[in-house]
């Protein structure tokens, strides 16, 4: 299990969580629970992304809209992409890492970790969806946390890449009163993505 709460998976690298702080951050992130980023990932170390971000490691890209910044780790850490934490606590990120499928295994192996970090999932739907133009497999999820009545949505859209053995994930993680309108912002960078040539080794 990593620190931000994803599990290790049939033994490829484990899910490096990467965040952005909005600047003006008013609101604690939402509850622990909902696997959101930790302080750890507001150092002024880390590297901010502003428009354009291209990953020449796993081969993608996407825009980051104006008026928004993005965090990553910064080196040595690998990059695998990054985050972005939004006034109301939503939290958005667009990462990719080495896998070896199938798709199906994956989905379920993150239906496992919402029942085992959550207090009651209440419901959960299953779909497709896109990723900029390609086709995805969406998971959408409802639960709460058990100390409130607060109920909370997280999507994943995950994209399965088996000529080069790449998983990429586009997460939203939101108080469910909110997560209409900030996924506005999630859908408006989910458009823009698309695969790019790998760095030539």
């Amino acid at each position: 299990m990593t620190s931000s709460g994803f599990p290790r998976q049939g033994g490829a690298s484990v899910l490096l969580e990467l965040i952005l702080l909005a600047i003006g951050l008013q609101r604690d992130a939402v509850c622990t629970c909902t696997d959101s980023p930790g302080p750890s990932f507001t150092s002024s170390a880390s590297e901010i992304i502003r428009g354009k971000y291209r990953n020449v490691f796993f081969g993608f890209s996407v825009k980051v809209p104006k008026g928004i910044e993005a965090r990553s780790d910064p080196p040595p850490t690998p990059d695998r992409g990054f985050g972005i934490l939004l006034p109301s606590g939503t939290y958005i990120s667009f990462l990719a890492q080495g896998e070896h499928g199938p798709i199906a295994e994956l989905e379920n192996e993150r239906v496992a970790n919402l029942k085992t970090r959550t207090a009651h999932v209440r419901s959960l739907d299953y779909r497709t969806s896109l990723l900029g133009r390609t086709k995805a497999q969406q998971l959408t999820a409802v639960y709460d946390c058990g100390s409130s009545e607060t109920e909370y949505m997280e999507e994943f859209r995950l994209v399965f890449d088996e000529e080069r053995h790449t998983l990429y994930e586009a997460r939203i993680v939101a108080r469910k009163g909110e997560f209409a309108h900030d996924k506005r912002i999630y859908e408006e960078i989910a458009k823009t993505w698309g695969r790019t040539p790998l760095l030539d080794k």
